[in-house]
């Protein structure tokens, strides 16, 4: 019988006991066929059903499990005697550390019942059930210590099957190593086990003090007022605990899409027409609609923020009346014993496990909410029409012709990866796909060898790496999937088909916004409008009657090689920019929809990773922009904390006052309305003035003359036809943003140095300026004349004032008192990358620890962050993060960054407002990375060359 994995359930069994089997991997002997029918019969031999198949030997397939345990007893399995001999002591060693975790869980209910005469209430529970007619002391013990010799007997038993298969282990093994790496493996594949029982034991623990307080408290050594105050402490506790379960249903609503009724009533409250039923949108202009659906969302984004506002406030209102109360009476029981028991200690125990008891029930009931809530959803014919807070493509149409379960598939965003995408292609398409990603991967990994270790590429260790690689990856394509997975993978694929057939027969479009983060969706013919009206208002493009590719290549390997002749750049750097002939084609240009603007107007972009001068710009842009960096960083803004910091500074040199404006610029079409010659002589202008001849061993004027072909030779295609751009570089392209800095570093320093000279802050970060004044309103529109005057081509958008955004950072003058917050743009959508994506899990752990770290340094109080702290949990609730996960990742942060946070809170958040100032300047202080990858490509197989990297240094270390 040929199985995937090591156990299979017997299908003619229809009782919930499980069947060893096995993989027959070739001819096995008689001895070993024996051992396989043995363990059939005796590791499943329990009536209680307390060993049962464990997960990982169910899902991990045999091939995997063979290779993982090769590489632990660093001996390959060949032979299917040395395979069947691993699989069945396995089995045992995982029965074994089953029985003894359960053994030793009874042991301690022995110890401690034994000790205090208090036995767990479900072990009671289990006496009285099998013994109706007792449940004194002795009749739990007997049943305990009946449950302590099952497990010992069968862990002699097993401890039996293990001696007896030692007897006839392959000589090619090495029996110590099997044994100590094979139990290593099973006790790191129980962990979750191993919790459970852990659990238990402590949760037996906390019962037994609190069987002890209250008896405690039930004696003549207490006081009726201490037991008022216990009582009003266990009544607050309980109501807590009440607004928690409040909370948490509310978070429910909110993760399914359920709102509660009063949210619903916001859609007939702002409808645009005087009805007793929501406008449909066919009715009205898309406009309209639109408008309204944005209205709506944003208003009940806004009634849950307050929501969770109030209830966290209540919490926490109850929380500090109940410290207050504990306080009181740890003072008056300090000291203070009975039997030998600190009634403190009793107290602390009590309260703890009370309120996990509390929790853990409404995490039960939570469950049933879930299935209410699911009943009610599907009885309602008028809850699927409502208009839900999560993020939405934006539909710049009257009617779309698609489906609820298309338009579902929308919502999922620009970041959503469809699970199991290669399953569905041909063998021959999968085998192209391996061999794509292996020498991507290997010609990475082996690049960094060569270069940073000295291995050589045809090292042994290098051709095992690569042998590795492939083999991981055709086990990673090719593995089966589970019928589920096959459906989802198959209906997800026919959507997007779908999706595309259906806006291609009505002239739509599908783009992702700028900075919304989500879908647009619009005319095609309105789209076309919108660029012909931007390349007609810049006059930055010329469309030209033949295609040019052959000339430009040409040209540039002409000017390329004849540099390289008379020794004007190196041979690698010749290298570099050469073209690959085979590779290049001509760039291509596409627009994304500014949906966060008046209007949706347009932003062009230019791919051109292929085109014959890609080369050169990167070159360029790797060696000078380095220059720019080192040189011009005192007017250069690296992020919004270097904004933060740089404010603080100046407050702290008390140079903030309550009159200080702050003035925020926006350089219109910057990279397009670029002046080409006149950049390329303040190009050669900036390394000389900081006294550079050269860069590289490459002369000025040689680097004029490439950065010349950039910019000249940008030929690009557009709805089947070719343009030249005449007038600044592309957007895009990698030499552009380091050309329109130095462009702007002209521009700027004269206006720098006098804001300079009277210590005012001066920044810029691209096309966004900020700086401080001081000055009158007049003297600051006077230089704002001045400053749109200087060139033609750039022109300002300002905005000024006591509170300004720059940088995503909201900077306030609170009259004269510095505050920041995480500033979130108007049309901006709640979008994260969604939960349902098939994105490695390590994925979603840094989304939600970067946005804490953001909010943390963003903040300068505790409310702002406390705000923003909101605004993360309701996000990632918008795109199917689960509340037990994003409560799990927000405690990991606060235990990681925090000291005095405690992990027993009700609620992962801070109260303490010295708590927060610790982790944010703990934060503040905390390296950034101040080199910001552009262009940055999602690749399938991360995971992998982190694991084949780890695995080098392994064979390294052998």
């Amino acid at each position: 019988m040929n199985n995937r994995t090591l156990w299979a359930s017997n299908n003619n069994n229809r009782s919930s006991r499980h069947q060893a089997t096995t993989v027959r991997q070739g001819p096995i002997t008689g001895q070993q066929q024996q051992l396989i029918q043995r363990m059939n019969n005796i590791i499943y031999d329990d009536p209680q059903m307390i060993c049962r198949p464990s997960k990982y030997l169910k899902t991990i397939p045999l091939n995997v499990l063979y290779r993982i345990i090769s590489i632990q007893i660093n001996h390959k399995l060949r032979t299917s005697q040395e395979k069947a001999f691993i699989q069945l002591r396995l089995c045992i060693f995982d029965a074994l550390f089953c029985y003894d975790l359960h053994r030793c869980m009874w042991q301690s209910f022995l110890d401690m019942g034994s000790q205090y005469q208090i036995w767990p209430e479900h072990v009671i529970k289990m006496v009285m059930a099998s013994d109706e007619t007792s449940t004194e002391n002795d009749s739990v013990v007997k049943f305990i210590l009946t449950k302590i010799d099952y497990f010992q007997n069968k862990l002699e038993q097993h401890e039996c099957e293990l001696l007896l298969q030692s007897a006839s282990f392959p000589s090619t093994l090495s029996l110590t190593t099997v044994d100590r790496e094979l139990k290593h493996f099973v006790s790191s594949h129980q962990t979750a086990m191993s919790n459970k029982i852990n659990s238990d034991v402590t949760r037996f623990k906390n019962y037994i003090k609190e069987k002890q307080f209250i008896d405690t408290m039930s004696s003549n050594s207490v006081t009726d007022a201490q037991r008022d105050i216990v009582n009003r402490i266990k009544d607050m506790r309980q109501k807590q605990l009440q607004i928690v379960e409040e909370l948490w249903m509310l978070e429910r609503r909110v993760f399914y899409g359920f709102l509660p009724k009063a949210y619903d009533e916001v859609d007939y409250k702002l409808a645009p027409v005087n009805s007793n039923s929501i406008p449909y949108v066919g009715h009205t202009s898309h406009d309209l609609a639109n408008q309204y659906r944005t209205k709506v969302k944003k208003t009940k984004r806004i009634m849950l923020q307050n929501d969770i506002q109030q209830y966290e406030s209540k919490i926490a209102d109850i929380e500090c009346q109940f410290q207050q109360e504990l306080k009181k009476l740890e003072e008056q029981f300090l000291n203070q014993n009975v039997n030998g028991i600190s009634l403190v200690d009793s107290l602390k125990a009590y309260t703890v496990h009370r309120t996990q008891q509390g929790l853990e029930q409404i995490t039960g009931n939570m469950k049933a909410f879930q299935i209410r809530l699911f009943r009610r959803y599907r009885r309602s014919s008028t809850a699927k029409n409502k208009i839900g807070v999560s993020p939405e493509p934006i539909i710049d149409v009257s009617e779309v012709p698609l489906t609820d379960a298309e338009l579902a598939y929308l919502r999922r965003g620009p970041g959503y990866i469809r699970p199991n995408q290669t399953w569905l292609y041909s063998d021959k398409v999968r085998k192209e796909f391996i061999k794509g990603e292996h020498d991507t991967i290997t010609e990475k990994i082996l690049y960094n060898l060569s270069t940073h270790h000295k291995v050589g590429r045809s090292s042994a260790i290098s051709k095992q790496l690569c042998n590795k690689v492939n083999t991981c990856l055709i086990d990673r394509y090719k593995t089966p999937l589970s019928v589920k997975d096959r459906l989802c993978a198959r209906n997800d694929l026919k959507l997007v088909k779908s999706i595309r057939r259906k806006l291609k027969k009505a002239n739509l479009i599908l783009r992702i916004t700028d900075k919304s983060n989500v879908f647009y969706i619009g005319r095609s013919i309105d789209f076309e409008q919108k660029a012909e009206a931007y390349r007609t208002r810049t006059n930055a493009y010329i469309e030209l009657t033949y295609n040019p590719l052959r000339e430009i290549f040409l040209k540039v390997v002409h000017e390329l090689n004849d540099l390289r002749v008379k020794k004007l750049i190196r041979a690698w750097q010749h290298k570099r920019m050469l073209p690959d002939r085979r590779k290049t084609k001509l760039a291509h240009m596409y627009f994304v929809p500014k949906a966060h603007k008046i209007g949706i107007p347009l932003r062009p972009i230019t791919s051109s990773i292929h085109a014959p001068t890609t080369g050169i710009s990167r070159l360029l842009d790797l060696l000078i922009r380095p220059i720019f960096d080192e040189k011009v960083k005192s007017t250069t803004f690296i992020d919004g904390v270097d904004l933060i910091c740089r404010l603080m500074k100046y407050q702290e040199e008390g140079l903030l006052q309550p009159s200080t404006i702050f003035c925020t610029f926006d350089i219109t079409d910057l990279y397009t309305m670029l002046p080409q010659q006149e950049s390329l002589d303040i190009l050669v202008n900036f390394l000389r003035h900081f006294g550079f001849e050269q860069v590289a061993g490459i002369p000025l004027d040689v680097i004029r003359k490439l950065a010349h072909i950039v910019l000249t030779e940008n030929v690009f295609v557009y709805n089947k036809k070719y343009y030249r751009q005449i007038l600044g570089g592309a957007m895009g392209s990698p030499f552009t943003l380091t050309l329109a800095n130095i462009f702007m570093w002209n521009w700027e320093k004269e206006f720098a140095n006098k804001l300079n000279s009277s210590r005012e802050i001066y920044g810029r970060y691209i096309d966004d300026v900020f700086f401080t004044w001081n000055g009158t309103v007049q003297d600051f529109k006077h230089e704002l004349k001045k400053l749109n005057q200087l060139h033609p081509n750039i022109k300002l958008v300002h905005e000024m004032g006591i509170k300004v955004s720059f940088l995503d950072v909201l900077v306030h003058n609170d009259n004269g008192i510095l505050s920041t917050s995480v500033y979130h743009k108007e049309a901006a959508e709640p979008y994260v990358v969604p939960f349902v994506s098939d994105h490695p899990r390590r994925i979603f752990n840094n989304i939600i620890d970067a946005a804490l770290v953001r909010a943390v340094r963003y903040s300068s109080t505790l409310t702002h962050f406390n705000h923003e702290r909101r605004l993360i949990r309701l996000k990632l609730l918008y795109n199917r993060y689960p509340p037990k996960f994003i409560d799990k990742q927000f405690k990991k942060f606060f235990n990681k960054y925090s000291s005095t946070w405690s992990s027993s809170q009700i609620l992962p958040i801070i109260d303490n407002e010295n708590e927060f100032f610790a982790i944010r300047q703990q934060l503040l202080v905390a390296p950034r990375l101040i080199r910001y990858c552009r262009n940055a490509e999602t690749r399938d197989c991360g995971d992998l060359v982190l694991c084949f990297v780890i695995f080098f240094h392994a064979l390294c270390g052998k």
